[in-house]
């Protein structure tokens, strides 16, 4: 081929790229089209497998560990980047780089690969290019590029009483195993095409609040119990590339976290007792604005609610990716 026309298709493949980008537009042939020059397939899975469990959004029981595997069926998001734009987001900077996929819908298979069905992802072409990835489950449509340099305004659920809600308020974010930025394998052979293994964390904390009533018929006497947590932001900005999590105090609002028939509590003894946790923001609380509970018993006297505030002075921090418990006894 000659000079002329190597510098012809280049003029040609700039002026493609000027389009408007869809997944990345030209991202797959950004740069030099030299002649026996092979793109080399980008791909993914999840690290260590995925989840068995029935309930795809899971923690460890007992040590408050996040349960990092995701189950069949889940959809993720996809984000790409040349390592030169990775770092300018991480500075607040909007992205540079033709070389981009951006919100690619990814779904999570039996075998642990992420397959993505709307596009074919491949490793920028210039060999020494290293590039960044940044996934997040549950995938959202209309979200963009400013995600990565921005954040993004996610909201959890007020009432979390159903399994959906609690799935639907979650956020996990994953990031390579070996850390960004990462390059591409050596051509040939099987490493071409092997897939980049992705660790993915609660980017939220789950709270567990347990229930007690004691007091034999006396503590029975009421129609439905409902446990309020009465300081918790429902909304929060999100930087997926820095795990940031900056709750918005003027969406501060009352959660819901438990409103069962009273019939559905556990009997033992004199004691009575309900379980039930939610989704809540990473925060840390202190003196002024420590965690608040509010338990209402409906219909307790006469027909009428009895409500009891019960607060955490010992400044419990709601940290990412950690389970806390709570276990409130009343006396009767």
């Amino acid at each position: 081929m000659s000079d002329k026309m190597k510098i012809a298709g280049r003029i040609i493949g700039w002026a493609l790229c000027g389009l408007p980008l869809l997944w990345g537009g030209c991202a797959d042939s950004w740069t030099e089209t030299e002649e026996g020059m092979e793109r080399m397939p980008l791909s993914f899975s999840v690290a260590g497998g995925v989840s068995v469990d029935v309930v795809p959004m899971t923690r460890a029981e007992g040590g408050g560990e996040e349960e990092r595997q995701l189950g069949p069926g889940e959809e993720v998001g996809l984000y790409v980047m040349l390592e030169s734009d990775y770092e300018r987001a991480r500075l607040g900077l909007p992205l540079q780089g033709d070389y981009r996929y951006v919100n690619v819908r990814g779904t999570v298979l039996a075998d642990g690969s992420i397959s993505v069905t709307d596009t074919v992802l491949y490793y920028p072409l210039g060999a020494a290019s290293s590039v960044a990835v940044v996934a997040y489950a549950p995938y959202r449509e209309n979200v963009s590029d400013s995600i990565l340099y921005q954040g993004e305004v996610f909201s959890v659920a007020a009432d979390q009483v159903s399994l959906g809600r609690r799935e639907a308020s979650d956020l996990r974010i994953g990031v390579p195993t070996g850390g960004n930025p990462f390059s591409r394998p050596a051509a040939g052979g099987g490493a071409s095409a092997a897939a980049v293994p992705l660790i993915f964390a609660h980017a939220y904390s789950r709270l567990y609040v347990t229930l007690e009533l004691t007091g034999g018929e006396e503590a029975r006497r009421c129609e439905e119990v409902q446990v309020e947590l009465l300081n918790a932001p429902l909304k929060a900005r999100v930087h997926p590339l820095t795990g940031e999590v900056v709750p918005l105090a003027e969406s501060e609002s009352t959660m819901l976290l438990m409103d069962a028939p009273y019939a559905e509590g556990v009997a033992s003894g004199d004691a009575v007792s309900f379980q039930s946790s939610s989704i809540v923001f990473p925060r840390e609380f202190d003196e002024l604005n420590p965690p608040q509970f509010a338990v209402t018993l409906r219909g307790r006297t006469e027909g009428r609610d009895t409500t009891i505030l019960r607060t955490d002075w010992s400044g419990t921090a709601f940290e990412s990716g950690r389970d806390v418990r709570y276990k409130i006894q009343l006396a009767f």
